[in-house]
């Protein structure tokens, strides 16, 4: 018969292996779980620290424009992805630092986790795609604009100036050749010119004097806000990024869409915004000079030529006007015995007169007036005898006001190019702004990838790969 501590000693050793093995087994567990839960924690803290930074997104490009990017630079002078590696960094070793309670319960210790290593390998900068990501977000912005009727209203007059030939024809060219021809005429005939006593003979000398001199209400009231335009966007090698993937097609509404932002966001003539470097906005987008004064003359110079073809064709058309033309030449050529002269003075006058209206005409725009596309005998505002006053006062309540010919004129700019002189914009004015004297548009972030080393006290080691941005469409950039 067996002893009863041969029984015992079976039992103890059957025991210990048995807890061997559970014990095995639970410290397999445990080391699982604590591998598991670095890995768990690396990903959650990566993703913070990603949030984190698309957090620091330029607070006043956002106020002023309502624009979401990460500016790299921080308001240094440099603008780089190093910094913004940094701060990545940061934010991944804060959020690894237990708190007083982790402390306590010992997850600092549970899981040993550290981080090795930052990087952000891929980005996508705002000014990538001549301007397409920019575009991107003033989209986003934009969507929910109710832009039917400006669609409408813009495309039509657009379409009315190019369908007349507004826009192509040289009238001031023509009347110069005309009055070359008229001059030439005189010398024939052996009359001087002046001996004429026609007004409307002395307009062509008054175009010297330059579109804002005759034009502007009041000249010496113009900005003499200026800017080096080479230094900005539009004019210098822009930084690049990795990851943009390009496709950009836009439709007529959204071409339109990004138009009105750029009223909505920039000032003009007779609606200069606060705190600009330059006034005249539209303007500089239009003409991208490097003053105001330089923007507001080329966009008056258009709009003269516009305003000219427009009014010639109208007189062309008006039988009472031709008729006191003619009147004018026959009374020239009866007073100077040359009946030569009558065509060409009667010519003359209708060029001067319809010149004379396209003066008045940009004097009531500047007034704040409206002047519309085509003209009737009701919105005619000069008589043949106040041509020389050029419309003293003149105001007008029907057609189109300066804001709404400056949209015409966006309308028909380069895409690209008005985006790229909008950058400008944005960065003149964000210099202006406490902290941002360097501000670069090109060294701020639409869309980045974050890739951060982790490695822990246990056997656990990886990299984990997080992906964000402002905009929506962000699969664009992957």
């Amino acid at each position: 018969m067996r002893s009863r501590f041969t029984t015992d000693g079976y039992l103890t050793v059957t025991l210990s292996l048995v807890l061997t093995v559970l014990l095995s087994f639970v410290l397999a567990f445990f080391s699982s779980a604590r591998t598991g839960a670095a890995k768990v924690r690396a990903e959650c803290v990566t993703g913070i620290a990603l949030d984190a930074v698309l957090a620091e997104y330029n607070r006043a490009l956002f106020d002023r424009y309502d624009l979401l990017f990460l500016d790299t630079s921080y308001g240094s002078a440099v603008a780089d992805t190093s910094q913004t590696e940094e701060h990545l960094r940061k934010y991944v070793q804060k959020n690894l630092s237990a708190s007083t309670a982790g402390e306590l319960a010992g997850s600092a210790r549970f899981t040993g986790l550290s981080c090795t290593g930052v990087k952000i390998p891929s980005y996508v900068r705002a000014t990538d795609g001549n301007g397409a990501v920019l575009r991107r977000q003033i989209l986003e912005y934009m969507r929910a604009e109710p832009v039917e009727n400006a669609l409408a209203e813009a495309t039509e007059n657009l379409n009315l100036l190019r369908a007349q030939g507004y826009d192509t024809r040289d009238v001031a060219s023509e009347m110069t050749a005309q009055y070359a021809e008229l001059e030439q005429t005189f010398a024939d005939a052996g009359v001087p010119i002046a001996d004429a006593q026609e007004d409307a003979l002395q307009v062509q000398g008054k175009r010297s004097l330059g579109v804002l001199t005759l034009a502007h209400p009041d000249k010496a009231s113009i900005s003499d806000a200026a800017c080096t335009p080479s230094v900005y966007v539009s004019g210098r090698t822009l930084s690049q990024g990795n990851a943009y993937a390009g496709g950009e097609n836009l439709s007529a509404t959204e071409r339109l869409l990004i138009d009105q932002y750029f009223t909505e966001k920039c000032g003009y003539y007779g609606a200069v915004r606060d705190g600009s470097r330059l006034d005249y906005q539209l303007e500089y987008m239009i003409a991208g000079k490097g003053s105001d004064y330089e923007n507001l003359e080329h966009v008056a110079r258009t709009l003269l030529a516009w305003r000219e073809a427009s009014n010639f064709a109208y007189i062309m058309r008006d039988g009472g006007k031709k008729a006191l033309a003619k009147a004018g030449g026959i009374a020239v050529a009866v007073l100077l015995l040359s009946p030569s002269l009558e065509k060409p003075v009667e010519t003359a006058i209708l060029f001067a007169w319809s010149f004379a209206e396209s003066i008045a005409d940009l004097r009531t725009l500047y007034n704040g007036g409206r002047v519309p596309l085509i003209k009737t005998s009701g919105t005619w505002k000069l008589s043949l005898l106040n041509i020389l006053s050029f419309g003293e006062g003149t105001h007008g309540t029907t057609g189109l006001d300066y804001g709404d010919y400056l949209r015409i004129l966006l309308l028909m700019e380069d895409l690209n190019s008005k985006t790229l002189r909008f950058a400008d914009i944005v960065e003149m004015d964000l210099r202006e702004t406490e902290g941002n004297l360097n501000f670069r548009l090109d060294g701020c972030l639409d869309w980045l990838s974050a890739e951060v080393s982790f490695k822990s006290k246990t056997a656990f080691q990886g990299t984990f790969v997080r992906k964000g941005g402002y905009s929506a469409h962000e699969e664009a950039a992957k």
